[in-house]
């Protein structure tokens, strides 16, 4: 996954802007360490136990691989970035 690709892919699991949105860190630039940093909380906290759970592809119970597959290559992207910037 490039910076473009996890920057269209990280809007997905944006949700609508408002102050104090956590998901608005999903509409910055994943390759900002800082960015990164809060994207990966995000991931964490809201976005893989909705994959998870399968309620993001309608299959409520059942996990949604390939989106769960998709926030792990985020994920690695992000953690590289992260590095990168040490």
């Amino acid at each position: 996954m490039n910076a473009s690709e996890a920057a269209d892919y990280a809007a997905q699991w944006g949700s609508y802007i408002r102050d104090g949105d956590p998901g608005a860190c999903m509409y910055g630039d994943p390759a900002d360490a800082a960015t990164a940093q809060a994207m990966i909380a995000h991931i964490d906290s809201e976005c893989l136990p909705i994959a998870k759970a399968g309620t993001c592809c309608g299959e409520g119970g059942a996990e949604c691989e390939s989106d769960v597959e998709q926030l792990g290559e985020l994920r690695a992207f992000l953690q590289s970035v992260i590095r990168e910037s040490e």
